[in-house]
């Protein structure tokens, strides 16, 4: 069996920023994104998704991200990317990387630091859940977002019903139970031919993934579904996928 990991922010429920052990800045750094990765590391994944809308806001100094910018773009080679047939001069270049870090630095500071409210008790919404769902324009997501207010218009559903089906893990299969009852479906799946593996998208984290690496994992271990160790050292060697040769080699 192999497993990936998607992150999604603080994790794939939508309520998730309410948790009691979820620190909702979180996802605008670095370090949280890190962590996943590591936990996903010592659960011996294969792979990592980061979702669309991840946004990182870090404190790098102006100087740091030159450094950064003035290595990438140094020879002529690099040039033929830009559509340039040489490389520009190197004052020029820190001129340009000092625009990009202007804009960038710029966006960082498009909001304050206590921007985000987060929170977690207040009145969320002035509906009530049981009443019909309101019809609300949202140019954003296209499929999800005309797709689920028509399935409501057709059967009568009020706002209750439809976050039931979405909120834990935004329209994926969800699992609720004790480990050995998760385990028992993704071996169900498995060993039935209906899929090679997974990609977990825990509700929270860091919680949901450390409850899954620290107590799902090994089971799937002791019933021989999941590798105990890596294969390799690359993701080809660890999917067991054969190396593509050129076709033109002889």
């Amino acid at each position: 069996m192999k497993l990936g990991l998607s992150v999604r922010g603080i994790g794939y429920h939508v309520a998730a920023w309410r948790h009691p052990d979820v620190d909702p800045r979180s996802e605008m750094g670095l370090p949280h994104y890190l962590a996943a990765a590591r936990t996903a590391k010592r659960g011996l994944f294969d792979m990592i998704f980061f979702a669309d809308g991840v946004a990182i806001r870090e404190n790098a100094g102006e100087e740091q991200a030159l450094s950064g910018f003035s290595t990438l773009a140094w020879s002529d080679a690099e040039a033929l990317n830009f559509s340039l047939k040489e490389q520009i001069d190197i004052d020029i270049r820190y001129e340009h990387a000092t625009e990009f870090i202007d804009v960038v630095l710029g966006l960082w500071d498009s909001w304050d630091d206590d921007a985000l409210l987060f929170d977690k008790v207040g009145d969320v919404s002035n509906y009530d859940v049981d009443d019909p769902l309101p019809q609300v324009e949202n140019h954003r997501i296209q499929s999800i977002g005309k797709a689920m207010p028509e399935q409501a218009r057709n059967e009568h559903l009020t706002i209750r019903q439809p976050y039931e089906k979405v909120a834990n893990g935004r329209g994926h299969l969800s699992l609720v139970g004790s480990a050995e009852q998760v385990a028992d479906t993704l071996v169900h799946w498995f060993e039935r031919g209906a899929c090679d593996g997974f990609n977990v998208a825990a509700p929270y984290l860091p919680g949901s993934l450390d409850d899954f690496v620290d107590i799902v994992v090994p089971i799937l271990q002791d019933r021989g579904v999941f590798r105990g160790e890596y294969e390799g050292v690359t993701l080809r060697e660890n999917l067991g996928l054969k190396y593509p040769h050129s076709r033109y080699a002889h």
